[in-house]
C-alpha cells in the first residue's frame, strides 16, 4: 500500500482500510432481503446483480421489451475507491461506469409507489438503497451515465 501511495505521490482516500481489503470485500447476497420484500407484497418487476460490465451491461437484462433505464449518477454516493482508481489509472468516469458497479451492487425495478416500502424493507436488512432512476420507453439501453 505504501509503495502505491509513494509511487504516485498521493495517498488513497480509504482511511485505515487497506486497498486489498476493499478490493476483496465479499459480494453481498440479496436473496433474503428480496424474499422479505416479496413476502411483504412489494411488487418487484425486475432485478439485476451489478457485476463486471457495470450498470450499462447488467441493468438492461431485467428490462422489458421497449424499455430503457434513465439513471441519475448523482443519486447515490460513489465510493472513493472508484474515483481513486479513475485518477490513478487515468480512466474516464464513463469507462469506470462501464467496468465497475460504482457502489450499486443490485438493482430492483418496481413501481414508484413501492419505492419507500422497498427501501424500508432493505434497511431492515442493513442495506442502504437509493432511487437511482426510472424506466422509460426505449430500446434497452441505460441513459444518463457519462460517456465512455
Amino acid at each position: 500500500m505504501s509503495a502505491i501511495a509513494s509511487s504516485v505521490g498521493k495517498p488513497p482516500p480509504f482511511g485505515n482500510t487497506p486497498l486489498a481489503d476493499l478490493c476483496l470485500e465479499p459480494t453481498r447476497l440479496y436473496v433474503q432481503p428480496i424474499r422479505a420484500a416479496l413476502s411483504q407484497g412489494i411488487p418487484i418487476h425486475g432485478m439485476a446483480h451489478i457485476t463486471g460490465g457495470g450498470l450499462p451491461e447488467n441493468l438492461p437484462r431485467c428490462l422489458g421489451p421497449g424499455q430503457s433505464a434513465q439513471l441519475d449518477p448523482e443519486a447515490w454516493p460513489i465510493p472513493p475507491l472508484f474515483h481513486w482508481l479513475g485518477e490513478m489509472g487515468s480512466v474516464s468516469l464513463g469507462e469506470l461506469f462501464n467496468t465497475f458497479n460504482m457502489g450499486i451492487g443490485y438493482t430492483v425495478v418496481l413501481p414508484t409507489s413501492a419505492v419507500a416500502a422497498a427501501q424500508a424493507c432493505f434497511a431492515e436488512w442493513g442495506i442502504e438503497s437509493w432511487r437511482i432512476g426510472t424506466v422509460v420507453a426505449g430500446t434497452g439501453e441505460v441513459l444518463g451515465l457519462p460517456a465512455a
